[in-house]
């Protein structure tokens, strides 16, 4: 129950941030924002009736061929409910992903520009890793969701702890992506710095104008 929570945690801190960035993109629209939590709030209901009323975790045996050891494993009926926590976190990366493309594709109409995915602008690289984050992500969920469903009891949560941490990474790695898009080149600054710097000096010491005279 505990690992659960802290998985579900850890779940809502990255919608978090993945929120975050909708509202920048949206330039903090009221409309956006009341919707986007309102419908996370919702997420987060669905995600707390999950996690109640959980029966006791059984210890299943893996089987002799893999090495016998017990492994936590919550039954069928817990298993399905469980699966309902992930459900609910693809459906808020698929809302946060459709939002993201919509207001991208609106941007680049507006001002007569192309969508490079490949390229450095700030809009290709929330359109880019928004799209490898929900592709990643789809699939990371798609496999534990059936493993909830449809795994024996011992490979049942095999993929819930690599699920949280491939999204947590992927996360981590849009932050740095627009942190990275949005800081100035320090090298191109100290050049132009220089450049500007040896301009002055070069003026304040034509012929005819040094201090001595």
């Amino acid at each position: 129950m505990v690992v659960n929570i802290v998985l579900v945690l850890n779940q809502v801190a990255v919608s978090l941030i993945l929120a975050r960035r909708i509202f920048a993109l949206y330039r903090d629209s009221r409309i956006i924002i009341i919707g986007t939590l309102g419908f996370g709030a919702s997420l987060v209901s669905v995600t707390c009736w999950a996690l109640s009323g959980q029966q006791p975790i059984i210890f299943a045996m893996i089987p002799k061929s893999w090495k016998s050891f017990s492994h936590p494993s919550p039954p069928r009926n817990s298993g399905i409910r469980l699966a309902a926590t992930w459900e609910a976190q693809a459906l808020f990366d698929a809302f946060i992903f459709v939002l993201t493309v919509m207001r991208t594709v609106k941007i680049c109409r507006e001002h007569n520009m192309a969508i490079n995915l490949p390229g450095m602008g700030l809009l290709d690289i929330l359109l880019r890793d928004g799209a490898i984050y929900f592709a990643i992500m789809g699939l990371a969920n798609l496999a534990n969701i059936l493993a909830f469903y449809f795994a024996r009891p011992p490979l049942r949560t095999m993929f819930t702890t690599p699920a949280s941490c491939i999204s947590v990474t992927l996360c981590s790695r849009l932050v740095l992506n627009l942190y990275e898009a949005a800081t100035p080149d320090t090298t191109t600054s100290n050049t132009s710095f220089e450049l500007m710097t040896t301009c002055v000096l070069t003026v304040r010491t034509e012929p005819g104008t040094s201090t001595g005279d």
